[in-house]
């Protein structure tokens, strides 16, 4: 299995699954994913901060703020479970 699949497995088969324990593999697989997902969302937070005049955060860093939030919601009780 490669990372996307480990990384569906725990979102979306073993949702809210704490009995047993989870491989090595799937446990490390769903970090480096949630890890890549957030670079995906915190580069452009990144960089409408840095191409702004006075280095204030603008609507796009807002709005991938918000989507970042939205996410980090959504897999809270995902990452409970693997990592419990």
């Amino acid at each position: 299995m490669n990372m996307i699949d480990w990384y569906k497995k725990v979102v979306f088969e073993n949702y809210a699954n704490f009995s047993g324990r989870a491989q090595r593999s799937e446990y490390w697989y769903f970090v480096l994913c949630n890890i890549l997902i957030g670079l995906i969302f915190y580069i452009p937070m990144i960089m409408s901060i840095v191409g702004s005049e006075n280095n204030e955060p603008g609507t796009v860093f807002y709005l991938f703020y918000g989507i970042l939030m939205l996410y980090n919601l959504a897999i809270l009780i995902p990452t409970l479970a693997v990592a419990g």
